[in-house]
């Protein structure tokens, strides 16, 4: 169900944007078509209120882009503190908990006395550092994972709450110079339809998400069955061999092969431990890195710019080629009916899409887990 809700919810907004795409097309049409029907000083007065209209819906766009500029830098310094505060190892809990658990990790060794009488001494080590890899993973899937879940999710809805925020204030700027731009076109006869900028943070940033294809990186394993493991836990037990050996020499009480890999086993195991905090020192530096640079930081710039092209996406240049297009007219380098006929087809053609888009639009209201109830 979750699934279905989410895909009709995506597919509303496509049909949305199609829908404004299409007023665009039907708008861009009517506009030339009316500028066809007028003589050359009509036309001019036409692109000239349309030309004002743009400028200050420049304007207006570019104090928005300004105040971004200057809360995206706010964000990224403020959000750099909090991320390295929270996978801080000597401070932060994160690593502090997986730390805490390696060093208080106990072997039952014990469990391991079969082991070492038939598989030998390298395999039963193999075996042991297994176990340990295995309890150090759990921690790291059952409780670090959610842990960084719950605090990049948070740090998702702050983002979008400041750009919200900070754009918040020109959203009447907005509706005014479009208000003025419907009143303008109104008066050439065009009707352009009513937007309302959206101004709550709702599945934006699962789209925008999912339209970089941005994945938290997944909490890997910290640990390796390296070479100094396993090439101390051998000198160590040579050791304890050569030391039975001297014992026996010196006629004095020996112990037992048995202790001897034991002794060792444990010697293996504190290597282990040693390594293994080093690892998540320097694995959670580099997971810091990456949720900043390659998560945070790219999923803020991105929100961003789709949340400012979607307050303004209606600040169409409508008036771009204008101009050209009367100066061509006069100078009979185009062909004034032919050209009219064009504009007619396909403002047809955007009343045929209009049509299909709300017939679409419809059937999608009424196949809503809403209606069915």
């Amino acid at each position: 169900k979750i699934i279905a809700d989410r895909a009709g919810l995506l597919l509303k907004n496509n049909l949305e944007r199609l829908r404004v795409i299409n007023e665009e097309l039907a708008a861009w049409a009517k506009i030339r078509s009316e500028i066809l029907t007028k003589d050359a000083s009509a036309a001019g007065e036409i692109i000239e209120k349309i030309n004002l209209h743009h400028s200050r819906m420049e304007q207006v766009t570019a104090m928005i882009r300004n105040t971004l500029s200057g809360l995206l830098a706010q964000i990224r310094q403020q959000l750099k503190r909090e991320v390295d505060v929270f996978f801080d190892v000597r401070h932060g809990k994160t690593a502090a908990k997986v730390i805490h658990h390696v060093r208080n990790y106990t072997v039952a060794y014990d469990r391991y006395d079969e082991s070492l009488e038939s598989t030998g001494f390298m395999n039963t080590l193999f075996l042991v550092f297994m176990d340990f890899k295995q309890a150090v993973d759990r921690v790291m899937t059952e409780a670090v994972t959610p842990e960084v879940m719950r605090f990049v999710r948070k740090k998702e809805q702050e983002i979008a709450s400041s750009i919200h925020d900070a754009v918040r204030p020109y959203i009447h700027l907005v509706l005014d110079a479009l208000s003025e731009y419907r009143t303008t076109m109104a008066e050439f006869g065009i009707a352009m339809p009513e937007f309302q900028p959206e101004l709550s943070p709702s599945d934006s940033l699962d789209r925008v998400r999912e339209m970089l294809g941005l994945r938290l990186p997944a909490a890997a394993s910290v640990m390796r069955y390296s070479a100094h493991i396993r090439t101390e836990a051998v000198v160590r037990l040579g050791a304890y061999k050569m030391m039975r050996v001297f014992r026996r020499v010196f006629r004095k009480k020996a112990g037992s092969k048995k202790q001897e890999a034991l002794m060792a086993l444990k010697d293996g195991v504190a290597r282990m431990k040693r390594e293994t905090e080093r690892s998540i020192v320097s694995y959670f530096k580099d997971y810091r890195e990456n949720v900043k640079f390659q998560y945070l930081f790219k999923l803020m710039d991105a929100y961003a710019t789709s949340f400012q092209q979607h307050v303004t996406e209606r600040f169409t240049d409508y008036g771009a080629g204008l101009t050209e297009m009367v100066e061509a007219m006069q100078s009979r380098r185009i062909d004034r009916e032919e050209t009219l006929a064009d504009l007619m087809r396909l403002m047809r053609r955007c009343e045929e899409n209009r049509t299909q888009l709300d017939r679409l639009r419809s059937g999608l209201l009424d196949s809503s887990p809403e209606r069915r109830c």
